[in-house]
Protein backbone atom coordinates (compact mmCIF):
# COMPACT_ATOMS: atom_id res chain seq x y z
CA UNK A 1 0.00 0.00 0.00
CA UNK A 2 1.51 3.67 -1.18
CA UNK A 3 0.99 5.71 2.44
CA UNK A 4 3.77 8.39 3.15
CA UNK A 5 5.63 8.61 6.31
CA UNK A 6 7.73 11.47 7.34
CA UNK A 7 11.67 11.15 7.52
CA UNK A 8 12.48 9.27 10.30
CA UNK A 9 15.92 8.94 12.42
CA UNK A 10 15.41 5.35 13.98
CA UNK A 11 17.09 4.84 17.43
CA UNK A 12 17.53 1.22 19.07
CA UNK A 13 17.34 -0.58 16.08
CA UNK A 14 18.02 0.11 12.11
CA UNK A 15 15.61 1.16 10.10
CA UNK A 16 13.64 -1.67 9.03
CA UNK A 17 12.82 -2.75 5.47
CA UNK A 18 9.49 -1.08 5.01
CA UNK A 19 7.13 -2.80 2.50
CA UNK A 20 3.74 -2.47 3.37
CA UNK A 21 1.92 0.84 5.42
CA UNK A 22 -1.66 1.17 6.70
CA UNK A 23 -3.12 3.57 8.49
CA UNK A 24 -4.07 2.49 11.66
CA UNK A 25 -6.13 6.03 12.74
CA UNK A 26 -5.18 8.44 14.84
CA UNK A 27 -5.90 10.52 17.92
CA UNK A 28 -4.97 14.03 19.91
CA UNK A 29 -1.67 12.61 20.73
CA UNK A 30 -0.57 10.06 18.14
CA UNK A 31 -0.71 9.05 14.29
CA UNK A 32 -0.13 5.23 14.10
CA UNK A 33 0.51 3.05 11.37
CA UNK A 34 0.54 -0.88 10.63
CA UNK A 35 3.94 -1.93 8.96
CA UNK A 36 4.45 -5.40 6.64
CA UNK A 37 1.19 -6.20 8.60
CA UNK A 38 3.23 -6.85 11.59
CA UNK A 39 4.30 -3.75 13.85
CA UNK A 40 2.85 -1.07 14.53
CA UNK A 41 4.33 2.54 13.96
CA UNK A 42 3.12 5.13 16.78
CA UNK A 43 4.02 8.87 15.89
CA UNK A 44 3.93 11.68 18.15
CA UNK A 45 1.83 15.04 17.14
CA UNK A 46 3.10 17.08 19.56
CA UNK A 47 5.20 17.55 22.55
CA UNK A 48 3.14 16.39 25.09
CA UNK A 49 2.67 12.81 22.92
CA UNK A 50 6.22 12.96 23.19
CA UNK A 51 6.88 12.71 26.58
CA UNK A 52 3.77 10.32 26.79
CA UNK A 53 5.88 7.85 24.21
CA UNK A 54 8.99 8.53 26.18
CA UNK A 55 7.07 7.47 29.60
CA UNK A 56 6.24 4.00 27.66
CA UNK A 57 9.50 3.39 26.98
CA UNK A 58 10.55 3.58 30.31
CA UNK A 59 7.49 1.98 31.72
CA UNK A 60 6.66 -1.20 29.47
CA UNK A 61 10.22 -3.03 30.00
CA UNK A 62 9.19 -4.01 33.92
CA UNK A 63 5.29 -4.84 33.07
CA UNK A 64 5.96 -8.72 30.74
CA UNK A 65 6.49 -10.63 34.25
CA UNK A 66 3.49 -8.75 35.88
CA UNK A 67 0.83 -9.57 33.63
CA UNK A 68 -0.93 -12.72 31.87
CA UNK A 69 -2.34 -10.34 28.44
CA UNK A 70 0.50 -8.94 25.88
CA UNK A 71 1.30 -5.48 25.35
CA UNK A 72 3.32 -3.05 23.73
CA UNK A 73 7.12 -4.27 23.55
CA UNK A 74 8.93 -1.15 21.74
CA UNK A 75 11.66 -2.34 19.72
CA UNK A 76 12.70 0.33 18.17
CA UNK A 77 12.21 4.51 18.11
CA UNK A 78 13.52 7.69 17.41
CA UNK A 79 12.61 11.17 15.95
CA UNK A 80 10.16 12.46 13.35
CA UNK A 81 13.10 14.85 11.52
CA UNK A 82 10.21 17.34 10.22
CA UNK A 83 8.73 18.02 13.53
CA UNK A 84 11.26 16.91 15.98
CA UNK A 85 8.79 14.43 17.90
CA UNK A 86 9.61 11.43 19.49
CA UNK A 87 8.04 7.71 17.73
CA UNK A 88 8.03 4.15 18.60
CA UNK A 89 8.04 1.12 16.93
CA UNK A 90 6.70 -2.41 18.37
CA UNK A 91 4.67 -5.48 17.28
CA UNK A 92 1.65 -5.65 16.43
CA UNK A 93 -0.81 -6.83 19.43
CA UNK A 94 -3.34 -9.61 18.23
CA UNK A 95 -6.78 -8.81 19.06
CA UNK A 96 -10.27 -7.51 17.93
CA UNK A 97 -10.81 -3.55 19.50
CA UNK A 98 -13.39 -4.39 22.29
CA UNK A 99 -15.22 -1.65 21.63
CA UNK A 100 -18.64 -0.94 23.26
CA UNK A 101 -20.69 -2.18 20.59
CA UNK A 102 -18.34 -5.36 19.80
CA UNK A 103 -19.11 -6.24 23.83
CA UNK A 104 -22.57 -5.55 23.86
CA UNK A 105 -23.08 -8.11 20.88
CA UNK A 106 -21.80 -10.77 22.75
CA UNK A 107 -23.93 -13.22 25.09
CA UNK A 108 -23.77 -12.70 28.62
CA UNK A 109 -21.52 -15.75 29.16
CA UNK A 110 -18.90 -14.42 27.25
CA UNK A 111 -19.07 -11.03 28.35
CA UNK A 112 -18.47 -12.34 31.41
CA UNK A 113 -15.45 -14.45 30.62
CA UNK A 114 -13.78 -11.04 29.24
CA UNK A 115 -14.75 -9.12 32.38
CA UNK A 116 -13.35 -11.35 34.57
CA UNK A 117 -9.82 -11.43 32.48
CA UNK A 118 -9.67 -7.53 32.34
CA UNK A 119 -10.39 -7.55 36.09
CA UNK A 120 -7.46 -9.78 36.19
CA UNK A 121 -5.26 -7.41 34.44
CA UNK A 122 -6.45 -4.56 36.24
CA UNK A 123 -5.68 -6.11 39.52
CA UNK A 124 -2.43 -7.18 38.22
CA UNK A 125 -1.58 -3.84 37.08
CA UNK A 126 -2.34 -2.33 40.22
CA UNK A 127 -0.41 -4.52 42.27
CA UNK A 128 2.81 -3.43 40.06
CA UNK A 129 5.52 -2.27 42.81
CA UNK A 130 4.69 1.95 42.81
CA UNK A 131 8.64 2.41 43.83
CA UNK A 132 9.23 0.73 40.52
CA UNK A 133 6.69 3.38 39.15
CA UNK A 134 8.07 6.21 40.48
CA UNK A 135 11.23 5.28 39.41
CA UNK A 136 10.06 5.58 35.89
CA UNK A 137 9.28 9.29 36.57
CA UNK A 138 5.20 8.89 36.84
CA UNK A 139 3.15 11.56 37.76
CA UNK A 140 1.06 11.23 41.03
CA UNK A 141 -2.68 12.12 41.38
CA UNK A 142 -3.95 12.19 44.96
CA UNK A 143 -8.18 12.73 44.47
CA UNK A 144 -8.13 13.92 48.28
CA UNK A 145 -6.17 16.81 46.87
CA UNK A 146 -6.77 16.85 43.26
CA UNK A 147 -10.64 17.07 43.81
CA UNK A 148 -10.70 19.71 46.12
CA UNK A 149 -8.78 22.16 43.79
CA UNK A 150 -11.30 21.18 40.67
CA UNK A 151 -14.27 21.89 42.73
CA UNK A 152 -13.00 25.00 44.26
CA UNK A 153 -12.34 25.98 40.37
CA UNK A 154 -15.63 24.89 39.52
CA UNK A 155 -17.50 26.73 42.05
CA UNK A 156 -15.93 29.92 41.11
CA UNK A 157 -16.15 29.21 37.00
CA UNK A 158 -18.62 26.92 36.55
CA UNK A 159 -21.54 26.88 39.34
CA UNK A 160 -22.72 30.50 37.81
CA UNK A 161 -23.68 28.54 34.75
CA UNK A 162 -25.65 25.84 36.39
CA UNK A 163 -29.10 25.58 38.02
CA UNK A 164 -28.50 25.53 41.87
CA UNK A 165 -29.79 22.25 42.53
CA UNK A 166 -27.42 20.98 39.78
CA UNK A 167 -24.37 22.58 41.31
CA UNK A 168 -25.32 21.68 44.70
CA UNK A 169 -25.63 17.82 43.63
CA UNK A 170 -22.14 17.98 42.22
CA UNK A 171 -20.91 19.85 45.43
CA UNK A 172 -22.43 17.26 48.04
CA UNK A 173 -20.83 14.39 45.63
CA UNK A 174 -17.61 15.39 46.19
CA UNK A 175 -18.78 16.11 50.31
CA UNK A 176 -19.69 12.98 50.49
CA UNK A 177 -16.58 11.72 48.80
CA UNK A 178 -14.55 13.41 51.76
CA UNK A 179 -16.79 12.87 54.48
CA UNK A 180 -17.06 8.88 53.93
CA UNK A 181 -13.18 7.45 55.07
CA UNK A 182 -14.49 4.06 53.15
CA UNK A 183 -14.23 5.97 49.34
CA UNK A 184 -11.39 8.20 49.97
CA UNK A 185 -9.07 5.65 51.71
CA UNK A 186 -7.05 3.93 49.81
CA UNK A 187 -3.14 1.99 48.54
CA UNK A 188 -1.26 4.25 45.86
CA UNK A 189 -1.58 2.06 42.73
CA UNK A 190 0.08 2.06 39.03
CA UNK A 191 -2.89 3.31 37.09
CA UNK A 192 -3.58 2.45 33.19
CA UNK A 193 -4.72 5.97 32.88
CA UNK A 194 -6.88 5.53 29.74
CA UNK A 195 -8.15 1.97 30.29
CA UNK A 196 -10.95 2.67 27.80
CA UNK A 197 -12.57 0.12 25.91
CA UNK A 198 -10.31 1.09 22.26
CA UNK A 199 -7.22 -0.20 24.40
CA UNK A 200 -8.43 -3.62 25.10
CA UNK A 201 -8.25 -5.94 22.37
CA UNK A 202 -9.46 -9.56 22.60
CA UNK A 203 -10.53 -12.99 20.41
CA UNK A 204 -14.03 -12.86 20.28
CA UNK A 205 -14.10 -16.50 19.00
CA UNK A 206 -12.27 -18.20 22.24
CA UNK A 207 -13.40 -15.12 24.40
CA UNK A 208 -9.79 -14.46 25.42
CA UNK A 209 -8.80 -10.90 26.46
CA UNK A 210 -5.15 -10.88 24.08
CA UNK A 211 -3.86 -7.34 24.65
CA UNK A 212 -3.98 -3.80 26.40
CA UNK A 213 -2.28 -0.91 24.49
CA UNK A 214 -1.66 2.62 24.84
CA UNK A 215 0.43 3.11 28.20
CA UNK A 216 0.98 6.77 27.35
CA UNK A 217 -1.13 7.95 30.17
CA UNK A 218 0.16 5.76 33.21
CA UNK A 219 0.09 7.66 36.47
CA UNK A 220 0.02 6.54 40.05
CA UNK A 221 -2.94 7.10 42.39
CA UNK A 222 -6.27 5.33 43.03
CA UNK A 223 -6.69 2.25 41.40
CA UNK A 224 -10.64 3.20 41.30
CA UNK A 225 -9.67 6.46 39.25
CA UNK A 226 -9.04 3.53 36.13
CA UNK A 227 -12.22 2.05 35.78
CA UNK A 228 -14.20 5.30 35.06
CA UNK A 229 -14.06 5.04 30.89
CA UNK A 230 -15.94 1.04 32.08
CA UNK A 231 -18.66 3.10 33.29
CA UNK A 232 -18.62 5.86 31.17
CA UNK A 233 -18.12 3.90 27.37
CA UNK A 234 -19.52 -0.07 28.59
CA UNK A 235 -21.89 0.93 31.01
CA UNK A 236 -23.21 0.42 34.55
CA UNK A 237 -23.87 -2.82 34.18
CA UNK A 238 -20.59 -3.98 32.69
CA UNK A 239 -19.37 -2.08 35.79
CA UNK A 240 -20.83 -4.46 38.04
CA UNK A 241 -19.83 -7.37 36.09
CA UNK A 242 -16.40 -6.41 36.19
CA UNK A 243 -16.58 -5.36 39.88
CA UNK A 244 -17.71 -9.04 40.68
CA UNK A 245 -14.67 -10.22 39.64
CA UNK A 246 -12.47 -7.07 40.83
CA UNK A 247 -13.52 -6.09 44.27
CA UNK A 248 -15.98 -8.67 45.45
CA UNK A 249 -16.09 -8.25 48.65
CA UNK A 250 -16.34 -4.12 48.67
CA UNK A 251 -18.69 -4.18 45.20
CA UNK A 252 -20.93 -1.37 46.67
CA UNK A 253 -18.87 0.55 47.86
CA UNK A 254 -16.03 0.57 44.62
CA UNK A 255 -18.97 0.81 42.66
CA UNK A 256 -19.81 4.14 44.13
CA UNK A 257 -16.49 5.03 44.32
CA UNK A 258 -15.84 4.74 40.42
CA UNK A 259 -19.36 6.75 40.06
CA UNK A 260 -18.45 9.60 42.10
CA UNK A 261 -14.99 9.70 39.91
CA UNK A 262 -16.79 9.48 36.69
CA UNK A 263 -19.22 12.01 37.26
CA UNK A 264 -16.29 14.69 38.84
CA UNK A 265 -14.49 13.73 35.95
CA UNK A 266 -17.43 15.52 33.50
CA UNK A 267 -16.70 18.23 35.79
CA UNK A 268 -13.17 18.77 34.80
CA UNK A 269 -13.99 18.15 31.46
CA UNK A 270 -16.27 20.88 31.42
CA UNK A 271 -14.15 23.13 33.03
CA UNK A 272 -11.08 22.37 30.46
CA UNK A 273 -13.53 22.98 27.83
CA UNK A 274 -14.88 26.29 29.17
CA UNK A 275 -11.25 27.38 29.45
CA UNK A 276 -10.36 26.57 25.86
CA UNK A 277 -13.28 28.76 24.81
CA UNK A 278 -15.01 25.96 23.33
CA UNK A 279 -18.86 27.39 23.69
CA UNK A 280 -20.04 24.49 22.10
CA UNK A 281 -18.06 21.77 23.95
CA UNK A 282 -19.24 23.43 27.02
CA UNK A 283 -22.73 23.83 26.44
CA UNK A 284 -22.47 19.65 25.45
CA UNK A 285 -20.27 18.98 28.65
CA UNK A 286 -23.42 21.17 30.95
CA UNK A 287 -26.04 18.69 29.35
CA UNK A 288 -24.08 15.73 30.39
CA UNK A 289 -23.75 17.46 34.28
CA UNK A 290 -27.41 17.97 33.73
CA UNK A 291 -28.50 14.44 32.96
CA UNK A 292 -26.02 13.26 35.71
CA UNK A 293 -27.59 15.15 38.33
CA UNK A 294 -31.28 14.13 37.45
CA UNK A 295 -30.80 10.60 36.14
CA UNK A 296 -27.46 9.12 37.38
CA UNK A 297 -27.49 9.73 40.79
CA UNK A 298 -25.43 8.42 43.38
CA UNK A 299 -26.24 10.71 46.47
Amino acid sequence: MKTCLPPLDWRLISAPDIQYVEPLGEGVFCTCYLINRTHVLRLAKHAEASASLRQEMLLLPHLPGHLDVRIPQIQGAGIRLDTGEQFVFYPLVPGTILGPEVLSALDLASRSALARQMARFATQLHSFPVETARSCGLKEQDPRRYLPELMRRASDALSPRLDADIWQYHRQLAERYFDTLELHSYTPSLLHGDLSPWHFLADLENCVLTGVIDFGDSLIGDPHWDLIFLLEDYSLDFLDLFLTFYAPETKLQARTRVQIFQQLSNVEYCLSKLSEGDEQAVEEAIRTLITQATTQAVI
